[in-house]
């Protein structure tokens, strides 16, 4: 059962890595300089308005659905589902999270910029966009993870043929200088 836990945990890792892959690709040099440059008035505008966004309670409950999936699936990570959840929050947790989150928001948008996001998610549709992008975002998951597994023999005949050639190339060198040796 944990081999199909982990086995799921990776299949949907890998869909979220392929979802986002080009778009990191592209921008990863260029955000990681824009981070280190932020402004801080732009990272204290960037936290006000991830707070009123009331980012923390959905940290918190996406780290009680981690965990509690986690432990459903894996009964016998019951006895430490208190462990679990208190490395989950020390890694993944607000506290944890919030100043490197607000620097990333800070990179990309001005401090004028947060202050209008900020006031848009108080509006009505700012409000409707806050609740649907959680569920908006579980369904494009689901939907990789579907499309994945629909297909999930040719990703394993895909990989288990590029490991057998690679041992095949391996294995042809070292006798070829075996040979050599001779």
């Amino acid at each position: 059962m944990l081999k199909k836990t982990v086995k799921i945990a990776l299949i949907s890792t890998l869909a979220t890595c392929v979802i986002y892959a080009g778009e990191a690709n592209s921008t990863a040099a260029k955000d990681s300089n824009k981070t280190a440059k932020a402004d801080n008035s732009a990272i204290v505008a960037a936290g006000k308005m991830l707070e009123d966004m009331g980012v923390e309670n959905a940290y918190k409950k996406m780290i009680d659905t981690a965990v509690k999936v986690l432990v459903t699936r894996e009964p016998k990570l019951k006895k430490i589902e208190g462990k679990i959840k208190a490395f989950y929050v020390k890694y993944t947790g607000w506290k944890a999270l919030k100043p490197k989150i607000s620097k990333i928001y800070a990179a990309n948008y001005t401090t004028d910029e947060l202050k209008k996001l900020d006031e848009f998610y108080k509006t009505p549709i700012g409000q409707k966009v806050l609740k649907l992008q959680p569920k908006i975002g579980l369904q494009i998951q689901r939907l990789s993870l579907e499309e994945i597994s629909k297909h999930s023999d040719e990703l394993n005949n895909l990989i288990k043929k590029t490991l057998e050639n690679k041992k095949s190339k391996k294995s042809a060198k070292q006798e070829h200088k075996k040979e050599q040796k001779k």
